[in-house]
């Protein structure tokens, strides 16, 4: 039987994230992301939810000013590319949900 997608963002994928947000974002606090996302619903969470989530927790980091987090939301997606995450776009899909949250 294959592995659920939502399996994808594992602690693999967040060792290769959260150094790209703390190169983008000043200030960015790992410890809070993290645990903002990997909070006690993490486990029952389906694979859109938990996109949502990591949303959720990015755009507690990100400025409330809307072109500023745009730009950062810019650079971040452009860092990934650059580490040859663009081979893995579908691990992105939580920075189209950016724009509902600003």
């Amino acid at each position: 039987m294959s592995e659920p997608l939502k399996y994808m963002y594992n602690a693999q994928f967040f060792e290769r994230l959260c150094p790209v947000l703390r190169e983008v974002i000043p200030q960015f606090e790992e410890r809070k992301f993290i645990y903002c996302v990997f909070d006690a619903t993490w486990p029952d969470l389906e694979l859109k939810q938990r996109t949502r989530q990591i949303t959720r927790a990015l755009h507690q980091c990100l400025p409330s000013e809307f072109p500023k987090a745009i730009e950062m939301v810019v650079a971040i997606s452009n860092l990934l590319r650059e580490n040859k995450e663009k081979n893995r776009v579908i691990h992105s899909f939580f920075f189209p949900n950016i724009l509902s949250f600003m």
